[in-house]
């Protein structure tokens, strides 16, 4: 299945909200098996600078809570969302005061996806601008927050596709397998008739 990206409503009195400055609507990135399509995995670290920085990026905090004991809010609020009970990763961008969250099986999954939710939380809130260009280098993201709504507030989508259809590969549809070629049977060989090789080398 696709990665569902939905925004949670939690409760504005959690302690951990006003620790952080945080809002209680949180983007959160729920990953189901087999887990986070290659499109985003390979691209979470990059996305994550292009939007942050480099310093900033490398600023980013994971906290992780494999069994709901930090943020047992959150954990009800997925499962609300019609989420599984899988470990969570919360992703924070002290600068920016933006936060994700995700919820995945495994933690180097998690990890990622947490990246992958704080990239489409972060689009959400830069200029429609900054926004075009960011969807146009960074599709596979694009398309995720698109279908979500994680978007800015005054963005609206360009008319026709960013490129040609066969060069975009959908998230929310399986990948088709190419056909096997058939290499066609090799001509039989032929043998040179007795002394023809004798013909071919000069006199010395």
């Amino acid at each position: 299945l696709a990665p569902t990206l939905t925004r949670l409503a939690l409760p504005d009195d959690m302690l951990f909200l006003a620790e952080w400055g945080l809002s209680p609507d949180v983007w959160t990135l729920i990953v189901h098996h087999p887990g986070l399509p290659l499109e985003l995995s390979m691209s979470a670290s990059g996305g994550l600078a292009e939007l942050l920085g480099e310093e900033a990026a490398r600023e980013v905090e994971l906290i992780h809570d494999a069994d709901w004991i930090i943020f047992p809010e959150i954990g009800e609020a997925v499962k609300a969302a019609g989420g599984e009970e899988h470990s969570m990763c919360v992703a924070i961008a002290p600068e920016s005061g933006i936060w994700a969250v995700a919820v995945a099986a495994k933690k180097k999954n998690r990890e990622t996806a947490a990246k992958a939710a704080l990239i489409c939380a972060l689009a959400a809130e830069v200029e429609a601008d900054v926004y075009d260009a960011f969807a146009a280098k960074w599709e596979a993201f694009a398309e995720l927050c698109e279908f979500a709504g994680a978007v800015p507030e005054l963005w609206s989508p360009p008319p026709g596709p960013r490129a040609p259809p066969a060069k975009r590969r959908r998230l929310l549809e399986p990948p088709t397998r190419a056909p096997h070629a058939v290499c066609p049977p090799a001509p039989p060989a032929t043998r040179m008739p007795r002394g023809s090789i004798a013909a071919l080398v000069p006199p010395g």
